[in-house]
């Protein structure tokens, strides 16, 4: 399919409706008793019901109000409505209702949303989407004392880069297909990365004494990349993490000095907003550069980006794809960016976002899975932020260039995936080794990883994994990779057919490394692998899915 704009007018966020479209997660609660029923009525179709004052309510009939409260927001039906009219199948006796008095139950429902301060256009959140893929730099005190978090530093000298290369940083990003740099300015333990005038804890004052911010901003500018910001608002190095002075003037010193910004990635650390709300933080930011997209990672969302730290491509109107922070922005209804990102040392399950310990020089993600990413974030019009590490020296490591450059080479289509893997909905197992979700959930089993799997509990000499794929699909070839373990010695591989019966495919012994198995293509959405018989408990670290 080819790729199509997500850049639709704010509120209406995508064209691509979730399997099941009427049990996404509730947004915007009614908390109006009289508009509730008055918009269930003009629905057609659906029973009157009753619309508490709190926020419990019922999904399915919100997500209808909500709908329809967007289009009546809005004059351009054609375009942008004809997704939704699918969705609901309004009778048209409703749709002449509601433009008859629609006008009365839109003015309600917007009560109160009306946002405090400008927000970007809708052809500037274009241009922020279609970044789509950027390199997220973490690098300051924390690159040096060997922890993710720095608290206590106190002498500047303990930053001492001796091969400070920001050239090497824009190359790499270029060759793997990102368009932007998003630098981390400061992060909680209050060390800034450029000259300002606020603290003595900045880099000029360090051995390397160069303006870091500038000097990266002078090579995005050589690279032809875009630069956006990384900033802690609170910093332990102020009285209770707070200073509100301080904190505007740091970001007026960011945002007048080295010319546009794409956007802010602001950063609460699950601390606070150093003293200056994110209302005011928001108003300050837009007189300071009114195009500069914004993200807060939680504690009161405000601006345009939904952060999704540790999270995963996905559309906007999804508010899992959000990942751990995602309760923290049910009722703000702003958002037109969905933001995901991760380190790529050690991914979403180790995730050390600084380079933190020489043993962990060959830990990196697969380019394949990063790759997968992108083409996911591509797909929903996201924001893929990749985190990359600069060493000591102030170098990318070696591995991080070559997994990148093979990145770029999959964007490119200078090389292609293996085959045409199929793609999983869910995975569930008889059990689970030590019930551990985190290490050995049956999901692992897909995640392009070697060194993550699946095994029964420790106790089970037999067991099986059951997958779900997104629809019917032909497959006619498995990878099933059993590592070094060579504890397996029966297994059957099914299909459930459309009355409920299994079709047996694969019967074998012995799997061991990435053994492939060929059979005569079949469609089935659902598959099976039996494990009958085992030395010890059995293991597997990979299954993949092809049609051909």
């Amino acid at each position: 399919m080819p790729f199509q704009s997500h850049c639709a007018v704010r509120g209406i966020h995508d064209t691509d409706p979730s399997p099941h479209p009427m049990k996404r997660h509730r947004r915007n609660p009614i908390k109006d008793d009289a508009t509730c029923r008055l918009a269930a009525i003009l629905m057609g179709g659906l029973q009157v019901v009753e619309c508490p004052a709190a926020s419990e309510f019922q999904p399915l009939f919100t997500y209808q109000f909500n709908a329809v409260r967007e289009v009546l927001r809005f004059p351009r039906l054609t375009e942008y409505t004809k997704p939704m009219v699918r969705i609901m199948k309004l009778p048209a006796l409703s749709w002449l209702i509601l433009s008859l008095i629609g006008g009365c139950v839109a003015a309600r429902a917007e009560a109160g949303r009306e946002s405090p301060y400008p927000l970007i256009d809708d052809a500037r959140v274009c241009e922020v989407r279609d970044l789509t893929f950027g390199m997220w730099i973490c690098w300051s005190f924390s690159t040096f004392t060997g922890q993710e978090y720095s608290k206590g530093v106190k002498r500047v000298d303990w930053f001492n880069p001796t091969g400070f290369n920001p050239d090497q940083w824009c190359q790499t990003a270029k060759e793997a297909g990102m368009k932007y740099i998003l630098l981390l300015t400061k992060h909680h333990d209050g060390f800034c990365l450029w000259d300002t005038a606020t603290t003595d804890r900045k880099v000029t004052k360090a051995p390397l004494g160069k303006d870091v911010v500038a000097e990266v901003r002078k090579a995005c500018l050589r690279h032809e990349l875009k630069l956006a910001l990384y900033f802690s608002e609170p910093d332990w190095s102020w009285p209770n993490n707070q200073d509100p002075q301080r904190k505007k003037q740091q970001l007026e010193e960011l945002l007048t000095r080295y010319g546009p910004i794409e956007f802010l990635w602001m950063d609460t650390g699950g601390i606070g907003d150093g003293g200056l709300n994110h209302t005011e933080t928001m108003r300050w930011i837009r007189k300071l550069q009114p195009r500069c997209a914004v993200g807060f990672s939680a504690m009161d969302p405000q601006g345009e980006i939904r952060i999704g730290e540790l999270a995963a491509p996905g559309p906007l109107s999804d508010l899992k794809a959000a990942g751990w922070l995602w309760e923290a922005y049910t009722n703000y209804t702003h958002f037109s960016i969905h933001e995901f990102g991760y380190p790529i040392i050690g991914g979403r399950e180790i995730r050390r976002w600084f380079y933190t310990a020489p043993e962990c020089d060959e830990l990196v993600y697969p380019a394949e899975s990063i790759y997968r990413d992108y083409e996911g974030a591509r797909k929903h019009g996201n924001l893929f932020n990749l985190a990359v590490a600069p060493d000591r020296a102030g170098r990318l490591r070696e591995i991080d260039v070559k997994t990148l450059k093979k990145v770029g080479q999959y964007i490119r289509g200078e090389l292609r995936l293996p085959m045409t893997q199929v793609s999983h909905v869910k995975a569930t197992a008889s059990s689970i080794y030590e019930n551990d979700l985190a290490g050995h959930a049956p999901a692992l089993l897909f995640d392009g990883r070697d060194d993550t799997g699946w095994g029964p509990l420790v106790s089970e000499r037999t067991g099986w994994v059951e997958f779900e794929l997104e629809a019917p699909t032909k497959v006619a070839r498995v990878v099933i990779d059993e590592g070094k373990l060579d504890r397996i010695r029966r297994f059957e591989l099914k299909a459930r057919q459309s009355e409920g019966t299994w079709l047996t495919l694969v019967q074998g012994d012995r799997i061991g490394p990435r053994h492939e198995y060929k059979f005569p293509a079949v469609t089935a959405q659902v598959f099976r692998l039996e494990i009958t018989e085992a030395v010890q408990c059995p293991g597997l670290w990979e299954i993949q899915w092809f049609e051909r």
